[in-house]
């Protein structure tokens, strides 16, 4: 194989890896669980960042910027913008289960990857057992 073949083949292989496929992997390794027992689906019904604020309770103004209503209106036009950049996270939920454990996962492509790296981030957003 020439070294320009080489080059190619591995930049075609540094992004094949899917979302749910990062996401069982992660979920593999983390928890120490055979790959072949862990099976991952998408869940294009959720949106990550609806299921990390859904523990949260929604902040209430303070009690010095509620006395005064234009800085109450200020306060909750910032919420309002703040709902809605959290409402456009782009990350995608995969859910993970295997070795007894559900586990939703945030993934997302990464736009850097060093060689022998994944080419998919994830970050656990909850974990429970099956049952």
């Amino acid at each position: 194989m020439r070294p320009a073949q080489l080059a190619l083949l591995v930049v075609s292989l540094s992004g094949c890896q899917s979302l749910t496929d990062g996401a069982r992997e992660q979920v593999s390794k983390a928890y120490s669980c055979p790959l072949e027992r862990v099976v991952g689906v998408e869940r294009s019904d959720l949106k990550a960042m609806e299921l990390r604020l859904a523990g949260v309770p929604k902040p209430t103004p303070p009690p010095d910027i509620a006395a005064d209503p234009a800085r109450l209106a200020m306060w909750q036009q910032s919420q309002a913008e703040s709902r809605t950049q959290a409402a456009s996270y782009p990350g995608v939920v995969i859910e993970v289960k295997g070795c007894g454990l559900v586990v939703m996962m945030d993934c997302y492509r990464k736009n850097k990857v060093r060689w022998g790296e994944s080419s998919v981030g994830c970050s656990e957003i909850s974990k429970a057992s099956a049952h």
